[in-house]
């Protein structure tokens, strides 16, 4: 059984400082994980790129909602993008984007958007990566691993691939096509936390990296419906091993 490899998503500073003490091998950095993440505030990434002293890729995700966009919005996810890459590109602790994208009928993955994606940010050439995101989860059961194969023949630079194995409810419900996914530089998230994963890895003793927020509400407006606010807990993190 590997090793442990965690990632934590996070959308706020004060989560680097508390990860930077956590035994967590990555961290993805995102916007308004309420809704899934989308690309962040370019602020924060200039935070975590100067503070965090653990590899980090950066989400990039334009809106909410599905994932085929249109030319407009691919445009704007370059413009993050390019941002981005100049803000980070000389710290060795940033290893890339996390990124996802969908053709409009949903059973396929759109993987020539992706490839010029990869190839118009020179990630090949500046030793950058990317993870394929839980897009993949709306793919049809029959073709998504199929689909998964074509993606990461067509594009080498994706070495890490999120999923739930397609299921809504949480990767728990997802271990059967898991399964079938060892082959593949799987990540499993949804639904992973303090509590779950020792269930999961006893039921997927093959998967080294995980996937989860690993957070607590620090702040709820039930009044207002502002929303609420998140903070990666290293209690649970610590939890997580045991």
């Amino acid at each position: 059984m590997p090793k442990i490899q965690l990632e934590v998503c996070i959308d706020d500073p004060q989560s680097v400082n508390i990860l930077n003490t956590c035994d967590v091998q990555r961290i993805e950095v995102c916007g308004h994980l309420s809704i899934g993440g989308v690309t962040p505030p370019l602020p924060l990434v200039r935070y975590v790129n100067e503070y965090s002293t653990i590899p980090f890729r950066v989400m990039i995700r334009v809106r909410a909602g599905l994932f085929d966009y249109t030319e407009t919005e691919w445009k704007m996810m370059y413009e993050e993008a390019r941002a981005i890459k100049e803000v980070c590109e000389l710290n060795p602790l940033w290893e890339g984007f996390v990124i996802g994208a969908l053709k409009p009928n949903g059973s396929e993955i759109d993987v020539d958007a992706l490839k010029k994606f990869a190839q118009e940010l020179c990630l090949s050439e500046s030793g950058r990566h990317l993870t394929l995101h839980r897009c993949v989860d709306i793919l049809p059961q029959s073709n998504m691993k199929t689909e998964i194969q074509r993606c990461l023949q067509a594009i080498p630079v994706i070495d890490a691939v999120l999923t739930s194995g397609g299921s809504s409810d949480g990767a728990h419900q997802g271990v059967h096509t898991l399964s079938s996914m060892m082959d593949l530089p799987i990540m499993v998230g949804s639904g992973v936390n303090e509590k779950t994963l020792p269930l999961l890895r006893a039921q997927l003793p093959q998967v080294a990296w995980w996937h989860g927020s690993f957070s607590r509400v620090v702040e709820a407006d039930n009044r207002f419906h502002f929303g609420e606010r998140s903070r990666v807990d290293a209690a649970k993190i610590a939890t997580s091993r045991n």
